[in-house]
């Protein structure tokens, strides 16, 4: 199989970001035959261009005033890198136990249901896109899982009757031989060469084998 693969992740980004990229991707003259997604770990903290305002009911006017203003902050580059700085100086841990996804959302005081929201809302948002342009697509999780615990990807894939690939699985079962070091960086969080090499033959096996839609 030859194929050329493009690398359009962003560091930080979130899932509302994700449509964005995604939608100015179609633009271009040259069109991919198949995405890959994995998205949402960063909903809980960047809240740049973020689509949160279109799934949140607006009976209060206080939360309504504090989110507008949370949004404006967000796209201002200053804010952003003061943000970026604070979570790693507070936010990181070195206890293999801890997720630091999930700490940046208690920190950040993220409601879970919001987040679970937003990612379906914008995972609906992705599949369609795709699927107007006759695009095949695979959804993924982390491979920690999500920051919710819930298996939105999985579900969102299983209604729309696309391809997933299950990292979560695939690392728990890697970690019965293997060290969490090994396949971890020190953050517990982001792959090392080892974890993303079971992402990468995964995804490949599941290319060959299940011929994405």
């Amino acid at each position: 199989k030859r194929f050329r693969v493009f690398n359009l992740a962003v560091p930080g980004s979130n899932s509302s970001q994700h449509v964005k990229y995604l939608t100015e991707l179609l633009l271009r003259p040259q069109k991919p035959q198949l995405v890959i997604i994995m998205t949402g770990a960063n909903d809980a903290w960047n809240m740049a261009e973020s689509n949160i305002g279109r799934i949140m009911e607006k009976k209060d006017a206080l939360k309504s005033a504090l989110l507008s203003i949370r949004l404006f902050l967000a796209d201002l580059r200053i804010y952003k890198t003061v943000k970026i700085v604070w979570l790693n100086l507070h936010g990181r841990t070195f206890e293999s136990q801890l997720d630091p996804f999930k700490q940046i959302a208690k920190r950040e005081h993220s409601d879970p249901d919001t987040l679970k929201k937003l990612l379906r809302y914008n995972l609906e948002k992705i599949v369609d896109l795709m699927r107007n342009s006759n695009i095949a697509i695979i959804l993924q999780n982390y491979p920690f899982g999500e920051v919710t615990d819930d298996n939105i990807m999985q579900d969102v894939a299983l209604k729309n009757k696309v391809s997933f690939w299950d990292n979560k699985t695939a690392f728990q079962n890697a970690l019965k031989t293997s060290d969490s070091h090994t396949l971890f960086l020190h953050d517990n969080t982001h792959p090392t060469a080892a974890g993303y090499t079971i992402m990468a033959m995964g995804l490949y096996h599941l290319i060959l084998n299940d011929n994405p839609k």
